[in-house]
């Protein structure tokens, strides 16, 4: 009977590493056109990922260590979009993560094509955005200052023009008339159209009256009209108005 020739040593260990080394190979030669994950995730640790624009001359879109690090050396993990022709449009960092008393703050940063900031939250405190500035509107606080409205068809004492940002609008008001055996009505047109109900002025007592928030028709970036419109119906005096908020709200 004849006898079978002996494993040479280290074979088995020789072929996996020969299968490493192919598959290493393989995916190294860019082959990989597609490819999905059905379960569990892809996770990177310290690295960073990439892609990288049709001419290969700067990243599109890139997360991993941005700069600067961390006071103690510690990489920033952060994230980059940018625009076809290179520049930044979208950063996740901190740009000062030396100022900060109590770690990295970091902020979402939209910027435009000459790297000014045009949205940003106040990563600082925590709170709202830090960009663009809101401006504050003020208005008459004595209502004897104010437009009086005398006859008994509606008359628009404010009109405010803008396009169509947001699906709802809210407008506020305040009203009164001059002397107290004298009452009237309130309202809001958008485009010819009333915006929320008719609110009834009664009396020398200033009251605030809320229309609103309510669905707002046209498209986006229509133009709007809004108007606050008032009249008497009772009395010899006058109706007194002045608006005191008018804001685009979310659906």
């Amino acid at each position: 009977m004849g006898v079978d020739a002996g494993t040479p040593p280290g074979l088995f260990e020789r072929i996996r590493q020969m299968v490493r080394d192919e598959v290493a190979k393989l995916l190294r030669s860019g082959l990989l056109r597609s490819a999905s994950i059905g379960e569990g995730g892809l996770t990177l640790r310290g690295g960073f990922f990439r892609m990288r624009n049709a001419a290969d001359t700067s990243n599109a879109f890139y997360i991993g260590a941005v700069t600067p690090a961390q006071p103690d050396g510690t990489p920033q993990p952060g994230w980059i979009v940018r625009r076809a022709d290179g520049t930044n449009v979208l950063l996740l960092r901190d740009a000062f993560p030396e100022n900060g008393p109590d770690g990295v703050h970091q902020a979402l940063s939209w910027l435009d094509r000459t790297g000014n900031t045009v949205l940003a939250d106040d990563t600082d405190s925590g709170q709202g955005l830090a960009r663009p500035y809101v401006p504050i509107v003020f208005y008459r606080s004595r209502n004897s200052d104010w437009p009086t409205v005398t006859g008994g068809d509606w008359q628009t004492v404010y009109r405010a023009k803008a396009p169509k940002q947001q699906p709802r609008l809210l407008v506020r008001a305040f009203a009164g008339a001059t002397d107290g055996s004298t009452s009237g009505e309130l309202r809001v047109m958008i485009n010819g159209t009333q915006h929320g109900s008719t609110q009834a002025v009664v009396g020398a007592t200033v009251g605030e009256f809320i229309f609103g928030p309510d669905a707002v028709a046209g498209s986006h970036m229509s133009d709007l009209s809004v108007e606050i419109q008032a009249r008497v119906t009772a009395g010899t005096g006058g109706i007194r108005v002045s608006p005191s908020q008018g804001e685009g709200r979310q659906s």
